[in-house]
């Protein structure tokens, strides 16, 4: 679901493909209006349709570690359903 964090150990200047499912539990329409990144190093993408009571999307982010070490970037998530975005973080250690 939105808010879920991804580790994952991996190489400086390859990039990896992260896929973040999520669900609308509401009666009400789950739309996303916008994703954003906390770097260039992350690019998201998404089906951008509404989601129906009970039906799933998914939000795919490729990130590309640029230095060695730890790294942690957010993707935020801004929908219909709240007033604040949703935070997805991704932590990734490059070698």
């Amino acid at each position: 679901g939105l808010g879920d964090v991804y580790k994952r150990q991996g190489e400086r200047g390859k990039t990896y493909e992260v896929e973040f499912d999520y669900r609308n539990t509401k009666d009400s329409l789950l739309v996303i209006h916008d994703v954003r990144h906390s770097c260039d190093c992350v690019v998201p993408q998404w089906k951008n349709a509404p989601l129906r009571k009970g039906e799933s999307g998914k939000l795919t982010v490729r990130f590309t570690p640029k230095g060695h070490g730890y790294s942690m970037q957010s993707v935020m998530v801004y929908h219909n359903q709240s007033r604040y975005p949703s935070r997805l973080t991704i932590r990734a250690e490059a070698k």
